[in-house]
Parts: C-alpha cells; sequence; structure tokens
C-alpha cells in the first residue's frame, strides 16, 4: 500500500481540531481543497462525512 502515508485521509472535525482551522480556512481558502463525501458509519441519519487529503490540509 502507501508506505509513506502520500494519500492519508482526514475527516473535516478532525482537521479542526487538529490544525485548529475554522470553517472559513477549509471552505474559503485558495486553492479550494476538494473532498470526498462518504456515509457516516456511525449513524446513517447524520450528515456524510467530509474526507480531505491529510497532506493538502
Amino acid at each position: 500500500r502507501d508506505a509513506e502515508d502520500k494519500h492519508k485521509l482526514i475527516t473535516r472535525t478532525e482537521a479542526k481540531e487538529e490544525y485548529l482551522l475554522k470553517d472559513c480556512d477549509l471552505d474559503k481558502r485558495e486553492p479550494v481543497l476538494r473532498f470526498i463525501l462518504k456515509k457516516n458509519p456511525h449513524n446513517s441519519r447524520w450528515g456524510d462525512m467530509k474526507l480531505y487529503l491529510k497532506l493538502q490540509v
């Protein structure tokens, strides 16, 4: 697999907590951060998870 963790994914919440970011930092920065939407594995009724590439965050 990816030994160097180049493609490690991080959730929006984890990124905000680990790097002390705000929503505007993730939404309105240039260049725009791309993300993958996945169903929440903890509860399908909750909102979808936004997964970002950790290297870009």
